[in-house]
């Protein structure tokens, strides 16, 4: 199970968690703080749970969550948040995405917080290779 946690100083949201224990093909990498998912994911596919996390009960209509790349987004998933694909997610394509996930307070005083994301994609062996030569 990997978790990733960012933390600020706000009087109501200290954290936004990235959960990534559920997907089979998700993995921290041993080189960096990136996480490692295998190209291939279709449109739609489940990333990871995101988890605004605080000592008093959040409730989710209150916040609004965006990514800043156009092949993520962020859906409510009853008392967290889903990070699923928008885009066939294809190393040749795009091999490494670093994005940020936006939390905004909707209620006043209108907190904004702000997570880091960083994803390699792996290769699997989709494009065999040719040979001229008989």
């Amino acid at each position: 199970m990997t978790r990733v946690f960012f933390l600020i100083f706000i009087p109501y949201i200290s954290t936004i968690s990235i959960d990534t224990r559920y997907p089979q093909f998700f993995h921290q990498s041993l080189h960096d703080s990136a996480v490692e998912i295998t190209e291939g994911k279709t449109i739609g596919s489940f990333i990871a749970f995101i988890n605004l996390v605080n000592d008093t009960n959040i409730i989710l209509n209150e916040w609004l969550l965006n990514t800043t790349n156009k092949d993520f987004k962020i859906q409510p998933n009853g008392m967290s948040y889903s990070l699923i694909t928008t885009q066939v997610l294809d190393r040749e394509r795009e091999n490494f995405y670093n994005f940020t996930i936006d939390a905004q307070h909707l209620i006043p005083p209108y907190e904004k917080i702000f997570k880091p994301i960083r994803i390699r994609i792996l290769d699997i062996n989709d494009c065999t290779p040719s040979f001229n030569q008989t």
